[in-house]
């Protein structure tokens, strides 16, 4: 453009419509590659992962020997409802028994079936990071915090733990929720199929965890105060249908409770609070030392100005009320706050994407990459720990 102005064939105005036009076109350029970069990274990340679960031959020794005793001696799985001890998880594993009923049962059979959740969560937790307009460095940390966990490692390599169904059931809500918000009003019909549809996933998660009921009080009324507060008097029947299905949950599980169950679990189980604080800091320092905090400095914004409140922060609410249903009940294990993951995750990458760019946001992205690459080490010791011991014992069983 600069050698056609000097030699007098292009004028000055011209140029620069042409200069602003190939540096528009390089930045497209750029960030069309940056987005195959972040594709590849976590397609790639994805199928290492869902690889070493195929990589899994054999039922571990803890819960997987139900499958034992029950599937492979040709008798029925039964379910999960435990009134001895308060347990009504109903669901969980209920897959694998459906697929033996079609297929010759076993264990590769059955983590065929977890890597292809594993897939999915992965998929689902993208298109949900993808939604909240973030940077390609924002989605990829902030995906790679919930893929390579420890809590995921756990519950992908264990056949029994439903917080990894309850996670995919939720991301698949929290899809349709950024959806919902960013849909341009009337809603078609079929965005309000996918929006019921989500609602619908988000009640079958109850029947993976007893307290997924909390998700559905704490999302549902933060969004509630959300609407209310800036005068829209219409709230959205998704909304609606939270609040209620959290609280007949809350009312039928409780009757249950006092009418059939004899002991408790979380009792069982209960140690100190300070000990549960500590726990969870380790093996989930990204909840404990990025949500947690973010989610007191946002309600104390959004207290004061409505218009502060956004679907991101009735994320963060959801995430952290479930972190303080453990901290009441006193227990912990290496996956239980998995299922926070989602809502968690989304609600950071949500506040990232809405704020300028400061030292406050480089911060939090480099500590949430750090505290990732912190738990890694743990989640591959943890992979191939469990991967090796449900072999070795397999081994041990068939002989």
């Amino acid at each position: 453009c600069y050698r056609q102005i000097i030699l007098g064939q292009l004028d000055r105005p011209k140029a620069f419509v042409r200069h602003n036009e190939l540096m528009e076109t390089q930045l497209n350029n750029n960030a069309i590659l940056h987005r195959y970069g972040l594709v590849a990274f976590c397609a790639g990340s994805l199928a290492v992962v869902a690889m070493w679960v195929l990589g899994m031959n054999g039922l571990g020794p803890i819960d997987d020997h139900q499958f034992i005793r029950t599937i492979f001696q040709g008798r029925e799985f039964g379910v999960y409802v435990m009134p001895e001890l308060g347990r009504f998880i109903p669901l969980t594993a209920q897959e694998y028994a459906f697929a033996a009923n079609i297929f010759e049962p076993s264990p590769y059979l059955f983590f065929v079936i977890s890597a292809m959740k594993v897939l999915l969560c992965g998929v689902l937790l993208f298109g949900c990071l993808i939604l909240t307009k973030a940077g390609n460095w924002t989605i990829a940390i902030l995906w790679g915090v919930v893929i390579f966990s420890i809590g995921f490692a756990n519950a992908a390599f264990r056949l029994h733990v439903g917080e990894l169904n309850a996670l995919l059931l939720l991301l698949f809500f929290v899809w349709t929720a950024l959806a919902y918000d960013t849909a341009i009003q009337p809603l078609s019909t079929k965005q309000n199929v996918i929006a019921i549809c989500g609602v619908a996933a988000f009640a079958i998660a109850f029947f993976y965890k007893e307290l997924i009921f909390v998700f559905a009080l704490a999302f549902g009324a933060s969004e509630f105060l959300r609407y209310y507060r800036r005068g829209q008097s219409i709230v959205p029947r998704r909304i609606w249908a939270l609040l209620i299905l959290g609280a007949c949950y809350i009312a039928i599980y409780g009757l249950w409770r006092v009418i059939y169950t004899t002991d408790s679990y979380a009792s069982f189980h209960s140690i100190a609070t300070w000990n549960i604080i500590r726990h969870f800091a380790i093996n989930d320092p990204f909840i404990i030392f990025i949500v947690l905090p973010l989610t007191a400095f946002r309600v104390s914004l959004f207290i004061r100005d409505a218009n502060q409140h956004t679907l991101y922060d009735s994320c963060l609410v959801a995430a952290s009320s479930y972190v303080g249903a453990y901290l009441v009940l006193g227990m912990y294990n290496t996956y239980y706050l998995l299922p926070a993951y989602g809502f968690a995750v989304c609600g950071v990458a949500g506040f990232l994407a809405s704020q300028p760019a400061t030292k406050i946001n480089f911060s939090v992205l480099v500590l949430a990459g750090l505290f990732g690459a912190n738990t890694l080490p743990s989640a591959v010791s943890d992979m191939q720990a469990l991967k090796s011991i449900a072999n070795n014992h397999y081994q041990f069983v068939r002989s």
